[in-house]
């Protein structure tokens, strides 16, 4: 502030702080709800600016708190899920007072898997080299090579991370 003190004269100044707020974000597994950590997010204000030059990581008990930030909306974006997650790309907008703390729970959910084993029905012996085709129930394909997959040689093929949903398969 600026003040001009002329002689016999008194001036008062007032200065005053705002408080902050604080933002604790929790991800958690949407089946065990245990923590989940290495979750990264970006954390943006309404204006679309980034809340700091860095995106935050969720911590080993699976939380981000960030302490002493302006009041005001800010929009969480998860940018990078743990391995045998799905990305939850949803955003998230929350409001952040002054002087309290806005706690914010988000799951996600593992990612499935498929394994299909071929044998013959009499001998019970498996069957290498069979050829399987993957798709979810829209008709996209699921991975590489058109959705077709191949036995090995113990009549298996394995397809560990897959999206909750429902799938065809057919042998061709």
């Amino acid at each position: 502030q600026t003040v001009a003190v002329k002689p016999n004269d008194v001036q008062t100044l007032t200065f005053t702080n705002t408080k902050k707020g604080s933002l604790v974000i929790s991800k958690v597994d949407s089946v065990t709800h245990e923590p989940i950590a290495g979750v990264r997010f970006e954390i943006r204000g309404s204006n679309g600016n980034a809340y700091a030059a860095e995106s935050f990581t969720t911590d080993s008990n699976g939380l981000i708190r960030l302490d002493h930030i302006p009041s005001g909306d800010y929009v969480i974006v998860e940018t990078r899920a743990k391995d045998g997650y799905q990305l939850d790309s949803s955003t998230r907008t929350v409001s952040v007072t002054a002087g309290k703390t806005k706690e914010v729970t988000i799951e996600n959910v593992p990612l499935g898997g498929l394994l299909i084993k071929k044998m013959d029905s009499v001998t019970k012996e498996p069957l290498s080299e069979v050829i399987f085709k993957v798709t979810r129930t829209d008709g996209s394909v699921v991975g590489e090579s058109n959705g077709e997959y191949r036995t090995d040689e113990r009549g298996f093929i394995s397809i560990p991370e897959l999206a909750p949903g429902s799938y065809t398969v057919q042998e061709v």
